[in-house]
């Protein structure tokens, strides 16, 4: 079904047809910028060293991050192996978890490569920004979120973004 009307503007003449084609390119490319500001802020918050708890090589201590500022602040700071693996101390650290309530922090950097935009219902007005890591959906439910966070530290961009197409007008 066609429309046939013609909308006038500030003498200008445009079909309605184009004008509807028009704005709704207009909310696509207002959509697929806002996955990308929310999937780059996700990358940048998986990208953080972690906060918590030390895991050392080959052993199953712990060394606490209290134990662990107590040290730098004796002047044993916190090295690398020739091999890149980190050196408190006398002891090599391999991993560092993040906090918990804090975004998971980085080991192998599959959970952050994982973190993808799903366009396929865009011409619905849906876009998706999301993993298919399982234990990263599971950190985002439980106790340590990423998404949300970066869609809440994105927010005010995104809702200019939108205003502003309302304004262009």
């Amino acid at each position: 079904m066609a429309i046939n009307a013609k909308v006038e503007r500030a003498g200008d003449v445009m079909a309605a047809d184009d004008l509807i084609e028009k704005y709704r390119q207009e909310l696509q490319k207002a959509l697929d910028e806002s996955a990308i500001l929310v999937r780059d802020e996700a990358d940048k918050l998986l990208s953080q060293e972690g906060r918590g708890i030390h895991w050392g090589i080959g052993s199953k201590k712990q060394a606490t991050v209290a134990k662990m500022r107590s040290r730098e602040i004796a002047g044993k700071t916190a090295g690398y192996t020739r091999k890149g693996k980190r050196r408190v101390g006398s002891k090599r650290m391999r991993y560092r978890s993040s906090a918990v309530g804090a975004p998971p922090a980085a080991q192998s950097g599959r959970g952050r490569k994982s973190v993808q935009i799903d366009r396929s219902q865009m011409s619905e007005g849906v876009v998706r920004v999301g993993t298919n890591v399982k234990y990263m959906a599971y950190h985002e439910t439980h106790d340590r979120p990423w998404l949300s966070v970066a869609v809440e530290n994105k927010r005010n961009e995104i809702i200019e973004r939108f205003r502003s197409l309302q304004t262009a007008r």
